[in-house]
């Protein structure tokens, strides 16, 4: 206490945590923190919830700032912060109530000053909320070591008072006090209800703020969502043109073959056919053996291109596959971006197990296509062990180990012969693909002439 000056209330700041009390210091002590002299290491690189609290002389608190304050990775304060939290206290409305008394609360949803709202945040101040009853029971704890007032000598000018009224009440007689009674009631169910009306604004508005702040999550997920599902579907739909365009080009060269092939075939009938003006050669005979060379050559060279676009027309058919359902998924996330932010999203995956449930019931079958053997036919009731194991499900199929399977399956997607020479590099003869159960390991994936070789050097052996 200074001279000449007798002090009316504390000033305190507590930091809070899930709920409840991290630390306690009076406003002396915080204005330290923030000129530097001490820090606070227990909070070094966090954002935390404090509140000032203005405290008259018998430990209740008037009024409350809900402020946010950032330390750095040393636990000082940010030099930046200033926030004149006297000012903001002073000018709260009372919208709170505690232990039956109304309190100013300052707040993000509940600031004077708007622009401070930033650095403020949003308490549960709900009728259930335990918040200012902690507040309270810590202040009431006097950890800070407040001197407290007793008030005798209030009480002592009070009781004063009372009698001089009682003798005036007693003077003009009992209507007065009647009037007096009935004025003071209705002041003080006057001032309950103005508090009652404060607090539940108090109320909504925190409410209003939590529900914005959820709406304004669901959007920013629904947002993220949108951008991956457009930048697959950007993806997808590149590829699927860059393998159209590798069709396009291999089906030009195709025409292109083919038309030198026909040329070379008319010119070589044509130098058969002065041949045998010139020296009576069988041109029939030449003729059939030239068409059966012309058609193996034929088979030959386009055999390449043939698998070529054959496999290109597959990744085609399934890029095409998947843009379809990356389509049908992004309508479905927009769908419900538009409709109902606050829900979450279907899942698609149990929509095609039900779809695959209604094939099985009416009899449906699954066909799989490999080189060189008829379709294979699945039932419905077998395709989840087909999803789950393909190999070994296939392999069985074909009486084959899954091994043998696998090789021959590697071996038939792309036949050409494996067989490495000089400087590493494979022989890559094209290869008439063979039916699994005739397929060799080793063997069935080499040219004649490495299979020739494989023989010599087996006999040898």
């Amino acid at each position: 206490m200074f001279f000449g000056f007798k002090q009316t209330y504390y000033e305190a700041v507590i930091f809070m945590g899930h709920k409840k009390v991290l630390k306690e210091m009076l406003y002396s002590e915080f204005e330290a923190v923030l000129d530097g002299v001490v820090g606070e290491p227990e909070f070094q690189n966090q954002t935390c919830h404090a509140v000032y609290l203005k405290i008259d002389m018998r430990l209740n608190i008037l009024g409350a700032v809900f402020f946010l304050i950032d330390f750095d990775t040393d636990g000082n304060p940010d030099r930046r912060w200033n926030l004149p939290l006297a000012q903001l206290v002073d000018t709260a409305p009372m919208s709170a109530s505690l232990n039956g008394k109304s309190i100013g609360i300052t707040c993000r949803s509940q600031c004077q000053i708007p622009w401070h709202q930033d650095l403020l945040w949003e308490p549960d101040l709900s009728k259930d909320s335990i918040t200012l009853k902690t507040l309270a029971a810590s202040i009431k704890s006097n950890r800070l070591g407040l001197l407290i007032d007793s008030g005798n000598r209030g009480r002592i000018a009070d009781g004063s008072a009372a009698d001089d009224q009682d003798s005036a009440q007693s003077a003009v007689g009992s209507d007065y006090r009647k009037i007096i009674d009935e004025t003071a009631r209705c002041d003080r169910e006057n001032q309950r209800l103005v508090a009652s009306i404060a607090e539940h604004e108090l109320i909504v508005a925190s409410l209003k703020t939590s529900h914005e702040q959820a709406s304004e999550s669901l959007r920013e997920q629904f947002a993220r969502e949108k951008e991956a599902m457009l930048v697959n579907y950007c993806e997808a739909e590149n590829t699927y043109q860059a393998v159209d365009e590798k069709n396009r080009h291999l089906q030009d060269e195709i025409k292109s073959m083919r038309k030198a092939l026909e040329q070379q075939r008319a010119d070589f009938e044509a130098q058969l056919s002065a041949s045998v003006n010139q020296q009576g050669v069988d041109y029939s005979a030449l003729r059939k053996q030239y068409r059966t060379e012309f058609q193996r050559k034929l088979i030959e060279q386009t055999g390449d291109l043939k698998n070529r676009l054959e496999m290109r027309e597959i990744e085609a058919q399934y890029r095409e596959d998947q843009i379809k359902s990356l389509k049908q998924q992004l309508s479905e996330v927009s769908a419900l971006s538009d409709n109902s932010p606050a829900h979450g999203t279907s899942s698609g995956q149990g929509d095609r197990e039900d779809s695959v449930l209604e094939l099985e019931a009416l009899g449906m079958n699954f066909v799989l296509t490999l080189p060189a053997v008829r379709p294979l036919s699945i039932p419905a009731v077998d395709l989840a062990v087909f999803r789950a194991q393909p190999i070994e499900y296939v392999a069985e199929r074909l009486g084959l180990e899954p091994a043998t399977y696998k090789s021959w399956l590697r071996y038939a997607r792309n036949p050409i012969c494996s067989e490495l020479i000089a400087e590493g590099r494979g022989c890559g003869c094209r290869l008439e693909v063979v039916r699994p159960k005739e397929f060799i390991p080793e063997l069935s994936n080499k040219c004649s002439e490495h299979q020739m070789s494989i023989g010599q050097k087996l006999r040898a052996s």
